[in-house]
């Protein structure tokens, strides 16, 4: 049986056919790999800085006594962001000392302030993170 078509018109093979549609369904799979990842990146990246942001209001809205009500003391507090993420917050003050070393001729001085560091954790996408903010 021969055919009238000409060796240019003659279509692909199965096997070339199945060779090109591995190839594309492998470029497929690293391109939605890839947008997964992004995805994941952008929410994790905004969720952070609606944590930060949380965390800075609460130590910022605050009054200082209640943020540290002991020395060395570590409070913590729950809370919720704009974006629906619950978060645990803890909330450490240790006093530190600062020298200060004014002009000539007076002496050299130190001052006493009390750093508060805050740590937050959250989950996301069944991922434990956390982030820590020093004031």
């Amino acid at each position: 049986m021969s055919s009238n078509l000409m060796p240019s018109q003659r279509g692909f093979t199965l096997i070339e056919t199945l060779v090109s549609l591995v190839i594309f369904l492998l470029i497929a799979v690293g391109v939605a790999v890839g947008l997964q990842h992004t995805v994941n990146g952008n929410i994790f990246d905004s969720q952070r800085q609606s944590v930060l942001n949380t965390t800075l209001a609460i130590l910022d809205q605050s009054p200082p006594g209640s943020l540290c009500p002991a020395p060395n003391g570590t409070t913590v507090q729950n809370a919720t962001t704009p974006t629906q993420v619950a978060v645990t917050i803890d909330i450490t003050c240790a006093p530190v000392a600062i020298a200060i070393a004014p002009p000539s001729p007076n002496p050299p001085a130190t001052v006493y302030v009390t750093q508060v560091m805050a740590t937050a954790h959250w989950t996301t996408l069944g991922v434990a993170r956390s982030v820590t903010v020093q004031k």
